[in-house]
């Protein structure tokens, strides 16, 4: 079972870093244990405990956390973060934050590396016609308003990309490390992720976390996921266009868990 000073230090982490903006307490629950040990995107930890010894461990269980803020296009975020236990330490693993906004978008977009940056692109041009990022976006080949305009913005494209590998330190005398990765280049959405669902768009990032983890004290770039986040919403609200009533879903076990009640929740509203 996840350490309760796991869960205290996250908590810690949500109070630190957005107190300001948070409109109550952050909700943090225990999902339970993956029983099926499902081999998803993200929800590897490879540690390395002992000098040139390597072992993999699955998830064993999940933490279900809802964020909720004082802020008109991005009222709450979720997000879920796998956990392997290791004798009495608890260890994070890739998380993934998804949001529901209530502005449409034509079509599915991820996001990839153009040049220095992250630009938003088509995934039916980057990933089903496999046509380079770079050729996308100096071909002017996007006709969304609201996705030129977050490409405009050289801040955003980084605080929606989350990071793909974290070294999760052991504290005190213990001096293992553990090493937590995300195949990206595996994962055909990225690392961010929008997609269309019957005039809403759901936000999607996935993150392993930071230069400061440590077993028992999960760190990731919380603020930067709730200031891109908060972002994209802003520009979809700013600029809403309807298209595909339904975009490209990927699944792991993470969106197993955390996608099936918000799209109950945003289909029985548009009955």
């Amino acid at each position: 079972m996840v350490s309760q000073k796991f869960v205290t230090n996250l908590n810690a982490l949500f109070m630190k870093e957005l107190s300001a903006v948070l409109n109550g307490q952050p909700y943090i629950t225990p999902m339970g244990a993956a029983t099926d040990q499902y081999k998803g995107f993200g929800d590897e930890l490879k540690t390395r405990i002992i000098p040139f010894h390597k072992s993999e461990y699955q998830a064993q269980e999940f933490l279900f956390i809802r964020l909720p803020f004082k802020d008109q296009y991005l009222p709450f975020f979720d997000m879920l973060i796998p956990i392997v236990n290791i004798q009495d330490r608890s260890v994070q693993g890739v998380s993934t934050f998804v949001a529901t906004v209530p502005y449409p978008i034509p079509e599915t977009f991820v996001n990839r590396m153009v040049g220095w940056g992250y630009k938003i692109v088509p995934h039916k041009l980057v990933v089903e016609q496999n046509i380079e990022p770079k050729k996308i976006i100096k071909g002017n080949m996007i006709t969304s308003k609201a996705v030129n305009a977050m490409n405009a913005d050289k801040k955003l494209g980084d605080k929606v990309h989350g990071s793909r590998d974290c070294t999760v330190q052991e504290s005190g005398l213990r001096g293992g490390k553990y090493e937590v990765k995300f195949n990206e280049d595996e994962y055909p959405p990225g690392m961010f992720t929008i997609i269309p669902f019957h005039g809403s768009s759901i936000l999607i990032i996935k993150e392993a976390g930071a230069f400061g983890s440590e077993a028992d004290k999960p760190f990731y770039y919380i603020k930067d996921r709730y200031e891109g986040l908060s972002g994209v919403a802003k520009y979809l609200a700013t600029y809403p266009e309807h298209g595909e009533e339904v975009g490209q879903i990927y699944m792991d076990k993470s969106l197993e868990i955390l996608l099936p009640p918000l799209l109950k929740h945003l289909s029985e509203q548009k009955k």
